[in-house]
């Protein structure tokens, strides 16, 4: 493997996932410390299965000293997670957690996570109303994107005591009634860009939504239907009959 080209190297890398080329070829001399920096910049972890050694690995002996590469984050909840420190993750831009962050750690982790001044864009799970606390008042004004994954449970009581946050632009979020949508408009003023999955029993109920956010520009409206529902076409018929 030494006296290959470093060509030959990138070659065999693409039929190999990121995590294995750090594990495999972390540490053996500075070429090759060269080579997979770059494949730091992009660390997925959510399309395979970490033994607890590989992630310390990770956590102990990468992220500490090259941890300032990073500026993309996926990663899927495990129980060693503690074991993570993002702080060290001075450069990071977008962070993807998947799966529902436990309660016992007081949400220390999301914190350190929003504390990061270039963070800009965070696709979460929300557990409950103490997730969406959390983010607006952690959260720096560099956080600009919010992805709100399986959000299907979300109340129209989710959004009191919550601070405005005028610095988030785009939203992508699962809704289940019209009052929801409003309270997003009122969290969030600024949006630009607005992603919204309507559930299979979305409630189109006379809730005034004449008055869109002046700076919105783009609405992308997905479908989740369900045979025994309404069809997709009354669904979708009634939300824009409330916005237009």
């Amino acid at each position: 493997m030494e006296s290959l080209p470093n060509e030959l190297h990138l070659l065999i890398f693409r039929y190999l996932h990121n995590f294995d080329i750090l594990y495999g070829f972390y540490n053996l001399n500075q070429r090759f410390q060269r080579i997979i920096q770059s494949y730091l910049c992009d660390i997925d972890l959510t399309q395979t299965n970490l033994f607890y050694k590989q992630f310390l690995l990770l956590a102990e002996q990468i992220i500490p000293v090259q941890g300032s590469l990073v500026r993309s984050l996926k990663f899927a909840i495990v129980p060693h997670l503690p074991s993570l420190r993002l702080r060290q993750l001075i450069n990071l831009q977008s962070l993807t957690i998947v799966g529902y962050l436990p309660h016992d750690d007081n949400y220390t982790f999301l914190t350190d996570a929003l504390s990061l001044s270039t963070l800009s864009e965070l696709s979460i799970h929300i557990t409950g109303q103490n997730t969406f606390i959390i983010i607006s008042t952690n959260a720096s004004q560099r956080l600009t994107k919010l992805i709100i994954q399986n959000s299907l449970y979300i109340s129209h009581g989710y959004f009191n005591d919550i601070q405005q946050m005028p610095y988030i632009n785009g939203l992508s979020v699962n809704i289940s009634s019209n009052k929801i949508l409003l309270n997003i408009f009122e969290t969030m003023p600024n949006l630009v860009q607005l992603n919204l999955l309507l559930s299979d029993h979305y409630d189109a109920e006379d809730v005034n939504l004449k008055e869109l956010p002046v700076t919105l520009e783009k609405l992308q409206i997905e479908i989740d239907y369900d045979k025994w529902h309404r069809t997709n076409f009354e669904l979708i018929n009634n939300f824009i009959q409330s916005v237009s």
